[in-house]
Parts: structure tokens; C-alpha cells; sequence
């Protein structure tokens, strides 16, 4: 100990510091421990990435030529499922898309710099990162976690997102038809309601024919059937519409739900990603909207190939469920608005106008027109060419001014 009786770094020897006196009499204190940052939310945004993939050159073609090959052919594709003929045009749509992406991804790959948080320096991207970041093009989920860095490469990418636009415009055309086409069939259903329990009336139950001993045999052996009819028969009295199944919208729905499980599952098990569960429910619901605010985003290689296809499956199930709760909503506001009795009262004012004598010909369009099998605006139309036509006083004419209108009719 020094003379004073301190040790060398200045305590006492019972390991005590030595009290200091302040000028004014006070003790000092210690300075309060300063206050930590709040726990940023997006802590993988330390995470760099390296100017190399950390996938081969072959595996890293394999990924881009599968997404680009899948992209380009799904309208084929979902048109092949559904059965209906591949046309000209679309055909060359098909190969307008393959130029395209093929393009995009050259260009993000060897030409077009690119910034982002998660790089050291400004570069172009890697073929894992093109497909990653056309995926939030495409789908327009738009992360931001990466964009152009030079003035050029922001207008390429502004023209990119156009087309890519045009290529959802597509989507959402199939889709529109596919909803229109489903209203329509609903409205038809509704229109032949009254048609088809008519129809299915037992004669039985007719006020002009009395019941004979073999119909009453005869329906006795059929309970069942005449069952049947019997509740046809009260769903028209009561007037119950033809009913709306929601079976495709739940089912829609609960492939969206999948793919939100699928993508959970995925960022907050997949080594690197280390993602807790409301983080990946977080982050895939937003994604899977299209919403895609980019406070949680993929981080590794294999995060980054993942999302690039799951996105766009899981954007397409949000088309179907949009698409099935447009049409559900369509064919609910078409029950509420039917009126069973318009049909009734159409027929008798229809019927009111005909004369006491029908010809043939009024009764064949009288029945074309009711049975919603030619419109009264057509039969104006038929009637006007053909008077045009006419070549003599007996109102008949050529086979051959016939012919010309049909040809004429059918360019």
C-alpha cells in the first residue's frame, strides 16, 4: 500500500473506494445507464447479402428458366385444365411473355444496377434475386427491399411494371368472364324456375283431368318420385329462388388459408430466416394480399426462391377468392332482386296481345320470343331484311338473296 494506505489502482484494502468529497459537500453519483433503442422490428435488415449467389451457376439457371417456363405458361396451362380451346392469339401472348421475362431477367442480371439495404455495394442482381424481385413485380407485392439505383434503370423498371400490369390485366379479364359467366348461368337458372316446376307437375294434380285407378297405382309405387315433385311444387308456391352454393368460395378461401400456413411455417422454420410465428403470419398475410409493406421480408437464398414462387401461387388463390366472392355477392343480389311473378305477368300481357286467330307463323314467334329463344328486337330485324328482299307479289324470295343474307349475316 502507498503511504496513504491505498493500493495501486486507488482503492483500500478492504476493496472499498475511497469516498470523494464534491466541492459543494455532496457525494457523486453514478450517471444513469443510458436508455437502450427500441428492439427494431425488421432486425434481419442487418443481414447482408454477398454480390455471389450462394447457389451454383446451374442450379441458380435451373431456378430462373422453372419460374420464367411457369410464369408464361399458366394461362396455357389453366386453360388446358378447364377444357377449352388454345386460340391463335393467346398463343402469341404465350410467346410475347417468355420474350419478356426472358429479357427482364437478362437485363436485372447483367445491365441494370440495383440498390438495396441488404447490399455492401451497388450491383446488378443475381438470378435468384431476379426472380425474387419480378415476383413482386408481377404480383405486385412490392417489398422495396430492392430498387434501381441510376436514373435509367427506374424508367426500364417503370415500363417493366406497365407490362407486367398488362400481363394482371389479362388475369383479371378470365376472371371477370369467369364471374360474368357464372351470374349469367345463375340468372338463366332463376328465368327457368318456373318453366321447370311447371313441367315436373304431376297430372294427378291437373284441375282438368280427374285421377284414373291406374295413375293412382301408379303413383303410389312411385312415393318417392311424387315426394319429390310435392316439394318442387311447394319451394315454387312458397317462392323460394333456386339456391346459391358458397362451396366455391370456401373452397377458394381455404386454398389462400394454405398458402398462408405454408408460407408461416416456412420463415419461421427455414435456418437463417429466424422469424417468430406472428412475424411469418404477419409477413405472409401481407404478402399474400399484395400489400407487401416490407417490414418483414426473406433474408437467406433458399427464403428468397421460395418466396419468388410463392408469392405468385399464393397471389393467384387471392384472385380466386376475389373472383368467388365477386360472383357469390353477384348471384345473392340477383336472389334478393327475382320476382317469380314478373315471369306470370310477362306471359299473360304477352298472351293479351294476340289476336283471337293465330297464324303459324305469329305462334312460332310468339314461342321463340317467350321461350327466350330469339328476342323481339331480332325478329324486327329478320322481318325488315326480308321485306327488303322481297321480288314479287306473293311475298316470296330467291334462294339466292337468301343465301347472300346468310353469308352476309355470318361475316
Amino acid at each position: 500500500p502507498a503511504p496513504d494506505g491505498k493500493l495501486p489502482d486507488g482503492k483500500l484494502p478492504d476493496g472499498k473506494l475511497p469516498d470523494v468529497k464534491m466541492p459543494d459537500g455532496k457525494t457523486p453519483t453514478m450517471p444513469p445507464k443510458p436508455t437502450m433503442p427500441p428492439k427494431i422490428y425488421n432486425k434481419e435488415t442487418k443481414i447482408k447479402w454477398l454480390e455471389k449467389s450462394g447457389f451454383s451457376m446451374t442450379v441458380e439457371c435451373l431456378i430462373a428458366g422453372t419460374w420464367v417456363g411457369m410464369v408464361a405458361s399458366m394461362p396455357l396451362i389453366v386453360l388446358c385444365f378447364e377444357g377449352k380451346h388454345i386460340t391463335k392469339s393467346q398463343i402469341v401472348n404465350f410467346v410475347i411473355m417468355w420474350i419478356v421475362l426472358v429479357i427482364g431477367v437478362w437485363l436485372f442480371n447483367k445491365k441494370i444496377i440495383f440498390d438495396s439495404y441488404h447490399f455492401e455495394v451497388q450491383r446488378s442482381l443475381t438470378l435468384t434475386e431476379c426472380v425474387y424481385l419480378m415476383s413482386q413485380i408481377i404480383t405486385t407485392v412490392g417489398y422495396g427491399d430492392i430498387t434501381p439505383a441510376t436514373t435509367v434503370g427506374q424508367v426500364f423498371v417503370a415500363i417493366y411494371v406497365i407490362i407486367a400490369l398488362l400481363i394482371i390485366a389479362n388475369v383479371v379479364s378470365e376472371v371477370v368472364d369467369q364471374v360474368s359467366s357464372r351470374a349469367a348461368t345463375y340468372a338463366k337458372e332463376l328465368e327457368n324456375a318456373v318453366a321447370v316446376v311447371a313441367g315436373s307437375t304431376p297430372t294427378v294434380f291437373s284441375r282438368n283431368n280427374s285421377p284414373r285407378p291406374q295413375e293412382v297405382v301408379k303413383v303410389e309405387e312411385n312415393a318417392a318420385q311424387l315426394s319429390s315433385e310435392l316439394n318442387r311444387i311447394n319451394s315454387w308456391v312458397a317462392k323460394e329462388p333456386p339456391p346459391v352454393s358458397i362451396k366455391p368460395f370456401l373452397a377458394s378461401l381455404g386454398v389462400y388459408g394454405f398458402f398462408c400456413f405454408v408460407g408461416t411455417i416456412f420463415f419461421v422454420n427455414y435456418p437463417g430466416e429466424d422469424k417468430t410465428v406472428l412475424q411469418g403470419l404477419y409477413m405472409s398475410v401481407i404478402t399474400l394480399s399484395t400489400v407487401g409493406f416490407g417490414a418483414v421480408t426473406p433474408v437467406t437464398e433458399g427464403g428468397k426462391v421460395f418466396a419468388a414462387f410463392w408469392m405468385l401461387f399464393g397471389s393467384a388463390a387471392l384472385v380466386g377468392v376475389v373472383g368467388n366472392f365477386s360472383a357469390l355477392c353477384a348471384m345473392l343480389r340477383q336472389r334478393d332482386e327475382w320476382d317469380p311473378q314478373e315471369g306470370v305477368r310477362e306471359e299473360k300481357e304477352a298472351v293479351a296481345k294476340l289476336p283471337e286467330e293465330i297464324s303459324k307463323y305469329d305462334f312460332l314467334i310468339f314461342a321463340l320470343v317467350q321461350r327466350k329463344l330469339l328476342s323481339r328486337e331480332n325478329v324486327d330485324v329478320l322481318e325488315h331484311s326480308f321485306y327488303n328482299m322481297l321480288s314479287g307479289a306473293d311475298e316470296t324470295i330467291r334462294k339466292e338473296k337468301a343465301r347472300e343474307f346468310l353469308n352476309s349475316a355470318e361475316n
